[in-house]
């Protein structure tokens, strides 16, 4: 706090702002205000003797995908930050704001986490029904058939299911966590008294086995090799269920 002190106060304010820590993972509502609590004015590790909060605590995740520039308009597409909790900034952290297109979407702590969780849910929950389906229809023969009726009838379905799957295997091994994050979340805070967890649990399941099971789980972002179309996923996962029968 001395070294703080010393800092030029370009602000004008007559004394420095407190440090803002933001827990940016994607946990459940209950570990975030876990954390909260070592922040609270009555924890010594955040707090001086007369009370005095060293710290502030914001609940926060991270919605989209990277930063990406569009080649031809220039324009950045970029991530959403979402925080809640209450916090006081200082007229210098706008821009900041602005440039990481930070949302505060609630004064709750978990309230950001749960809605980090419930877009994961949909989005990565779908990726994985889609591996499910597609290894089904892999294994009996009609994958070519499910693709191209799925681009018939449901074009939009099929682009994100296609787009998901292709994407998955380099991150499935951190999407483990998250899923069962997500079933907390539902029972908890969506109040489904544990079909969250039995669900979600069980796409955790299945993430685990792409990640440990499966040449898939070699995969890295930016070196890639497998998995990059549906059909070789397909593959690789009906071959995986084909073992566990033997």
């Amino acid at each position: 706090m001395a070294k703080r002190a010393e800092v030029p106060d370009h602000e004008r304010l007559g004394t420095r702002s407190k440090p803002c820590y933001i827990d940016l993972n994607a946990t459940p509502a209950r570990q975030a205000r876990e954390i909260a609590s070592i922040f609270a004015p009555s924890s010594t590790l955040s707090s001086s003797n007369d009370g005095e909060v060293f710290f502030q605590f914001l609940d926060g995740g991270i919605i989209g995908a990277p930063p990406s520039q569009d080649p031809q308009t220039k324009r950045w597409k970029r991530s959403s930050l979402v925080i809640s909790g209450t916090v006081d900034f200082p007229p210098s952290f706008t821009k900041l704001s602005e440039a990481l297109n930070m949302k505060i979407v609630s004064p709750n702590i978990g309230s950001a986490s749960t809605l980090k969780l419930s877009f994961a849910a949909l989005t990565k929950g779908l990726t994985a029904l889609s591996i499910l389906s597609f290894s089904t229809a892999e294994r009996e023969s009609v994958l070519p058939e499910l693709l191209e009726h799925l681009e018939e009838y449901s074009p939009h379905t099929a682009a994100l299911c296609t787009s998901g799957v292709t994407g998955m295997p380099p991150k499935a091994y951190r999407w483990v966590e998250e899923m069962r994050g997500i079933g907390e979340a539902s029972d908890t805070e969506g109040s489904w008294r544990g079909l969250g967890e039995r669900v979600y649990g069980a796409f955790a399941e299945l993430y685990h086995t792409v990640a440990g099971e499966t040449v898939l789980g070699e995969e890295r972002v930016g070196k890639r090799s497998r998995g990059k179309t549906v059909e070789d996923v397909a593959q690789i996962m009906a071959r995986n269920r084909d073992s566990k029968k033997e």
